[in-house]
C-alpha cells in the first residue's frame, strides 16, 4: 500500500560530510603508488556479499591491457568471514594480480585515498544505502557500482555513474573499461556525481 502515502511523503536521506570526503589530499606516494597509476579504489569490508572476489576477476581482466591499473582495497575482513577474507588476500599475491591488487586493511583517512584514486567501485550483492558510493561521488569520483535498489537512489543517472547488471566479474571490468577508455577518464562523471549530492545527501538539506 506504498502508494496510499507516497504523495504526502518526503525522503530524508542519511547526509554525507561532502567538505570533508571532497577535501582529502593525495598520498599516492604513502600507499605506494605511481602518479601515473589508475587508480581503482573500493571501500568495503572483505565480505562475500561486498562483492570482493568480483572486484579480483574484474582486475584479472582489465590487468593485461591496462598496465598501469591498480586496484585498491580498504577495509578489514568480514567477522565469521575469515575464510573467504584470507582467500582474497592470497589470491591478490599470485599472478596476474600480485601487484595490480592491494589490500590496505582498515584506515582512518579515507578522504586521502579517495583523492589519490581515479575511479571508485563496489560491486555488493545487497546493501542498505551505500554510504561509501556517496562518499566517493563527494570525492568527485567516477562510480561503478553493483544495481541495486540502493545504489538507485543515489546514482539517478547514467549521467552520475556506471550501475551494473548482472553482477559478474566481466560485466564490472566492461563498465570499468567504458570509463576509463572516456576521453576525460570519466572526471566530468566525477563531478556531475559531486554536484548531483548537493539538496538530497548534504547536511544542510
Amino acid at each position: 500500500h506504498f502508494d496510499r502515502f507516497r504523495a504526502p511523503s518526503e525522503v530524508l536521506y542519511s547526509p554525507v560530510d561532502l567538505d570533508t570526503y571532497g577535501g582529502g589530499r593525495d598520498i599516492r606516494a604513502a600507499l605506494g603508488l605511481a602518479p601515473d597509476d589508475v587508480v581503482v579504489c573500493t571501500i568495503a569490508q572483505l565480505r562475500e556479499g561486498k562483492g570482493i572476489d568480483l572486484v579480483l576477476e574484474a582486475a584479472r581482466l582489465l590487468a593485461a591491457d591496462f598496465p598501469r591499473l591498480r586496484f585498491v582495497m580498504v577495509g578489514p575482513i568480514g567477522r565469521g568471514e575469515e575464510a573467504f577474507g584470507q582467500r582474497m588476500l592470497a589470491e591478490a599475491q599470485r599472478p596476474p594480480l600480485a601487484g595490480v591488487v592491494r589490500f590496505m586493511g582498515s584506515r582512518r583517512d579515507i578522504p586521502d585515498v579517495l583523492a589519490s584514486s581515479d575511479l571508485f567501485l563496489l560491486p555488493t550483492r545487497a546493501e542498505t544505502f551505500g554510504r561509501a558510493v556517496a562518499e566517493a561521488m563527494a570525492a568527485g569520483l567516477p562510480v561503478v557500482a553493483s544495481r541495486i535498489p540502493a545504489t538507485l537512489e543515489i546514482v539517478t543517472s547514467p549521467e552520475l555513474g556506471v550501475l551494473v547488471a548482472p553482477r559478474t566479474g566481466a560485466s564490472f571490468a566492461l563498465a570499468i573499461r567504458s570509463v576509463l577508455e572516456r576521453d576525460d577518464g570519466g572526471r566530468a562523471m566525477g563531478e556531475r556525481g559531486r554536484e548531483s549530492l548537493m539538496g538530497r545527501f548534504d547536511r544542510a538539506t
